[in-house]
């Protein structure tokens, strides 16, 4: 199976409309897999609008009901009173063993309605913001710019679709939600090293789909545009939820959640003291020398402190 990217939108549209008879005659008549990863992206809220029920008897019901159950259980067995194809029982373990080695599926959108749209005309920071940013922080500016060029790759703290860059840290979700999703959604609640695994995956449909099962826990888990600030670490914000919503307005947003973030566990002075090693450490955790954050922020500080050459 391949990843089916855009699949969901007539859904969402039928299940928000009342109207059900596109969801009934895709699962009824379609592909049995199409059908499970149309209903996954779906989302739980929108998939209770339209759950098989006695007004559809004519429609395939044991059918339909068995696809709901499949996704919802993450379970290939019949359901009482339920008597699947022996091929839809076959497509549904295969659909089940895919889902944990490969993305076979992939949420396009939030269904919780928590988050605000993506947007393409997010303001970029200015050397002016640096400036104050640093100013405000005792620090001095190149410093400030040194983490973002790192922890952004030295681009922008947004991705092409408009969105804040995240990474979602599994070993995170599986902390806040009590590793109650480990068994049916290794891909979102692994324990760590384990759980970078997923790195490779679409990171905004993992945050979608850990939405769809608990949206404190999901934004907590993952670290937010141009300084991959933890969402847990929502310093100058009452809660993760508005802080999330925040870092889709502009990178300048983003600079706040770094200072209030460093401000908060007294981190300036080792960027003061040049201390990259201890505040790699503090910032990034304990494998931040796995990935040379120390060394790479180093390199960062030196080419933005080094005045440019006179010609």
């Amino acid at each position: 199976m391949t990843p089916i990217l855009n699949m969901s939108v007539d859904f969402y549209l039928a299940a928000n409309g009342g109207s059900n008879d596109l969801i009934y005659l895709s699962v009824s008549q379609g592909d049995f897999a199409t059908s499970l990863n149309s209903l996954t992206t779906m989302g739980k809220k929108r998939r209770d609008l339209v759950r098989p029920t006695q007004s559809f008897l004519k429609y395939d019901n044991d059918r339909i009901a068995y696809a709901f159950s499949v996704v919802d259980n993450r379970d290939a067995a019949a359901i009482r009173g339920v008597k699947p194809a022996a091929t839809d029982v076959a497509a549904a373990k295969k659909w089940l063993a895919d889902q944990k080695i490969k993305q076979v599926y992939v949420f396009t959108r939030d269904v919780t309605d928590t988050l605000p749209a993506p947007n393409s005309a997010a303001p970029r920071l200015s050397v002016q913001d640096y400036e104050t940013a640093a100013t405000e922080m005792g620090i001095e500016s190149a410093a400030i710019r040194a983490v973002a060029e790192v922890e952004a790759g030295g681009r922008t703290g947004f991705d092409n679709a408009g969105r804040p860059k995240i990474l979602f840290e599994g070993h995170k979700f599986r902390s806040f939600t009590g590793k109650a999703y480990d068994l049916k959604y290794p891909w979102l609640s692994k324990s760590y090293p384990n759980s970078r695994t997923f790195y490779k995956w679409d990171q905004w449909s993992r945050m979608y789909e850990a939405m769809d099962l608990n949206v404190e826990a999901a934004l907590k888990a993952a670290s937010w545009g141009l300084f991959q600030v933890m969402g847990f670490n929502h310093n100058g914000w009452g809660s993760v939820i508005p802080f999330a919503q925040d870092m889709f307005l502009s990178e300048y947003k983003h600079l706040k959640a770094f200072t209030s973030f460093c401000s908060d566990n007294n981190l300036s002075q080792y960027i003061t003291a040049h201390n990259w090693a201890t505040f790699a450490l503090k910032y990034n955790g304990a494998d931040y020398a796995a990935n040379a954050y120390d060394t790479k922020m180093a390199a960062a500080y030196k080419k933005y402190a080094t005045p440019p050459a006179k010609r």
